[in-house]
């Protein structure tokens, strides 16, 4: 007896197609997502390791040496602006960038106080100690300090701010001159942040979201 070849019909392979084609419609954004969520938690990360670092330096009260090298504008027992510099300098954007290295680079200047990522970054950092002058003052050290984190992971128009705002004991904080890489204000006037609590008072000793938060 002769046997008959099955297979699939045209109709059953078109079902086929469909169902992979939605699938695949759902899955491949999420994923995507999962990717952007990811990476946008290295500024968390980041910024908290940085006021961990500051409260050590503080507490030790010891002298920052970059490169064999005393920082003459700054003074023990104070926080440290790391040269007001932006890690790492440029805009950010979907990519990581890597810190300069060698000769006090960018690299170098974090690792003096301790702090340092593993790896290029997709935001880009920089603190601020205005506002909070130490004694005795000095140029590149203060009393209270405010990190900024600025990235663009979604790669819109609109770039990420991340903030985190140490008072001084005295509740001054350095916010009268926001490090140069942020463009909002503090506390923001943008509803939905995570920077203001229910009664609109702003947050400090830990990190937050200065913009509206990324869509992802």
């Amino acid at each position: 007896m002769k046997k008959i070849a099955k297979g699939f019909t045209l109709v059953e392979l078109m079902i086929v197609v469909a169902i992979i084609g939605i699938l695949a419609a759902i899955a491949i954004p999420n994923f995507v997502k999962y990717q952007q969520r990811t990476k946008a938690a290295e500024a968390g990360f980041l910024v908290e390791s940085l006021r961990k670092a500051q409260a050590l330096l503080v507490s030790n009260n010891r002298p920052i040496v970059v490169n064999g090298v005393l920082e003459a504008t700054y003074s023990q027992g104070q926080f440290w602006d790391i040269r007001g510099g932006q890690f790492p300098a440029g805009p950010a954007g979907t990519a990581k960038r890597a810190w300069t290295a060698g000769g006090a680079g960018e690299l170098d200047l974090a690792l003096a106080m301790d702090w340092a990522p593993e790896g290029a970054t997709f935001y880009t950092y920089q603190v601020s100690v205005a506002n909070c002058p130490g004694v005795p003052v000095a140029a590149n050290g203060g009393t209270c300090f405010t990190v900024g984190a600025v990235g663009n992971i979604d790669g819109d128009t609109v770039n990420a701010e991340k903030i985190l705002v140490r008072p001084s004991t005295g509740l001054v904080v350095a916010t009268a001159t926001l490090p140069g890489i942020l463009t909002a204000a503090w506390p923001p006037a943008i509803p939905g942040t995570s920077c203001v609590d229910a009664a609109n008072l702003p947050t400090v000793n830990t990190y937050c979201s200065l913009t509206n938060p990324d869509t992802f």
